[in-house]
């Protein structure tokens, strides 16, 4: 089964997730609390630091 190349494929364009992925790309996620957020850091979490056992 051959796969689309793009999530987009997947989503119409009157969706309402597309209204809803609009709105958070619009917020300020720095000013809100969250860390990690901008894409000069390196968006998303730090790596997880297990300690060994």
């Amino acid at each position: 089964m051959l796969m689309p190349l793009s999530v987009e494929d997947y989503v119409s364009q009157n969706n309402v997730v597309r209204a809803i992925d609009a709105d958070v790309n619009s917020l300020d996620m720095e000013t809100l609390g969250f860390q990690h957020s901008s894409a000069s850091n390196g968006a998303g979490q730090p790596p997880l630091r297990l300690k060994p056992c």
